[in-house]
C-alpha cells in the first residue's frame, strides 16, 4: 500500500473526555454524561445523514438541544451561540498515535478525512505528530461521510488507485460505507463491540501499533 487515509475522531484522537469535560462544566451534567454523549451522536448523525450540508458548528449546535431534548437535560441560557472551541481544544491523540504515525509516515503517504470542519481541526492536528500529506474536511468537500464524494475527494487528493489506499476509522458505519467505495479497509475496534454491531474489515485491529506490521507485511 502506498498511503493510509485515517478517520480522525475515535479513531486518532480520543473526544470522549473532552465532551464529558464540555458537559460537565459548560452544561452542568454531573451525572449519565456517558448516555448524553451516546445520544448526541446520535443526533448529530442524523442531522448530517439528512443529506444537506450544514456548517459543523450548526451541527453541533443543533444535535446539542435534540440530545438535551431526549436526555430531560435543561441547557444554559446563550448556548445557542456556543463556538464549541473550548470543547475542540481539550481533545488529545490517543497516547500511541504520535509515534505510530511519525513511523508510518517513513512508509506511506497519510491522510486525514473527516465530518469535522477547518475551524474545529485547528486544535487537534498539530497534536498529532506528522504533518498529514492530505487533510480534508467535511467543510472543504461541503458534504459529510459516508458520501461518496468525500471518499472520491480523497483518492483525488492522494492520486492514487484507491486499492493502493489502506483506510482506518475507529467508527462502524465509516468502516462499511469506505469499504462499498472500494477501499482496503483496517478497523481500529478500541471498545470491543458486540458480534452483530462489528463491520467486516479487511483489518481488525486495537490500536495503532497494529497496523506497523500490516504496512511492513505488505512491503
Amino acid at each position: 500500500m502506498q498511503a493510509l487515509l485515517f478517520d480522525l475522531y475515535g479513531t486518532l484522537a480520543d473526544e470522549i473526555p473532552a465532551y464529558s469535560r464540555f458537559l460537565h462544566l459548560r452544561i452542568g451534567i454531573e451525572e449519565n454524561i456517558d448516555s448524553f454523549i451516546r445520544q448526541w451522536f446520535i443526533q448529530q448523525r442524523k442531522i448530517i445523514s439528512a443529506g444537506e450540508y450544514q456548517p459543523f458548528r450548526e451541527v453541533l449546535r443543533k444535535s446539542l438541544m435534540l440530545a438535551s431534548e431526549k436526555e430531560g437535560v435543561a441547557l444554559p441560557h446563550g448556548i445557542e451561540n456556543e463556538d464549541f472551541l473550548g470543547l475542540f481544544s481539550n481533545i488529545e491523540p490517543f497516547p500511541e498515535v504520535p509515534k505510530v504515525l511519525r513511523g508510518l509516515k517513513e512508509k506511506a503517504k497519510i491522510g486525514i478525512l473527516t465530518n469535522s470542519d477547518d475551524y474545529a481541526l485547528a486544535t487537534i492536528l498539530p497534536k498529532l505528530g506528522v504533518q498529514a500529506d492530505i487533510m480534508i474536511s467535511a467543510e472543504a468537500v461541503q458534504s459529510y461521510k459516508p458520501n461518496r464524494q468525500n471518499y472520491q475527494k480523497a483518492v483525488e487528493s492522494l492520486a492514487l488507485p484507491v486499492l493502493e489506499i489502506l483506510y482506518v476509522s475507529g467508527t462502524p458505519w465509516d468502516v462499511k460505507a469506505a469499504e462499498s467505495f472500494g477501499f482496503k479497509v483496517a478497523f481500529v475496534e478500541r471498545h470491543a463491540l458486540p458480534p452483530e454491531s462489528k463491520p467486516a474489515a479487511r483489518y481488525i485491529i486495537k490500536d495503532l501499533n497494529e497496523l506497523v506490521q500490516i504496512v511492513l507485511e505488505d512491503d
